[in-house]
């Protein structure tokens, strides 16, 4: 694969997502019993990516990015209608969240309200 004249490779960990209502959980496996390796808390200020082709012509992967507060998730596939189906369930799970005030939004409503 090549990018820029670079080399590039993804070195991709084979992972099992569970979205949820509040979360994007993911595991080391499909089986029942496995440990979740990670969550992903999803609320209002989360967001979603969408498939790029970029992306795809240069790695040979679809993929979408999930931001949360504190980190993020890429993940990959190899069709664009998998990627597409899961960035929209994401986002409508952040969607249903009650909408979140950051303090930049809280200091600038604290001002309008005190202004004369």
């Amino acid at each position: 694969m090549k990018s820029s004249g670079k080399s590039t490779s993804l070195k991709l960990k084979k992972r099992w997502f569970v979205l949820t209502n509040n979360s994007l959980d993911y595991y080391k496996s499909s089986e029942r019993s496995a440990s979740k390796l990670g969550t992903l808390v999803l609320n209002s200020l989360c967001s979603v990516v969408q498939p790029d082709e970029k992306v795809y012509k240069e790695t040979g992967y679809w993929n979408i990015i999930v931001h949360g507060r504190k980190h993020s998730y890429r993940l990959y596939t190899k069709l664009l209608n998998e990627a597409m189906r899961w960035a929209s369930a994401i986002q409508v799970a952040i969607d249903n969240k009650v909408p979140i005030e950051t303090p930049t939004q809280q200091l600038i409503r604290d001002i309008k309200v005190h202004s004369p």
